[in-house]
């Protein structure tokens, strides 16, 4: 049997074939215990797992160290004028906004991303406190 010290200050993921180990123990109360903290360790993992991908594509949309409510706020806008689905506005999508993001085209590539406008957004509100 696996003493408690070899699963302290494990990795999640390399916990659990630890504890499956523990669960086919032939003391009940090793087995038992084992099989409560299962749930709980794939809980964790699902809850990293979707912390990974909200990182990943924080990180594809260059949004990292921004104001989330900020990203959001320019996810909604540019879904709102995004004709060919591709997360960013050209000047034909965005001509029928009030105001032109156009200022927000941080590479001069004649495309407007969620990150470029969230930064765009974050930086004028700044300005404006």
């Amino acid at each position: 049997m696996l003493p408690l010290v070899d699963i302290v200050g494990s990795s999640t993921e390399a916990t659990l074939p630890l504890l499956m180990e523990l669960a086919n123990s032939e003391d009940p109360e090793v087995a038992v215990w084992a099989m409560t903290w299962i749930p709980n360790l794939m809980e964790q993992v699902r809850k990293l797992n979707q912390q990974a991908r909200q990182l990943a594509e924080r990180q594809k949309l260059g949004v990292e160290g921004l104001d989330s409510k900020m990203v959001e706020y320019a996810r909604r806008i540019i879904a709102r004028y995004d004709v060919d689905g591709d997360q960013e506005l050209t000047s034909a999508e965005y001509e029928k906004m009030l105001q032109s993001p156009e200022v927000a085209d941080a590479d001069g590539n004649g495309r407007v991303s969620i990150g470029e406008y969230a930064t765009w957004l974050q930086a004028r509100s700044r300005r404006r406190q």
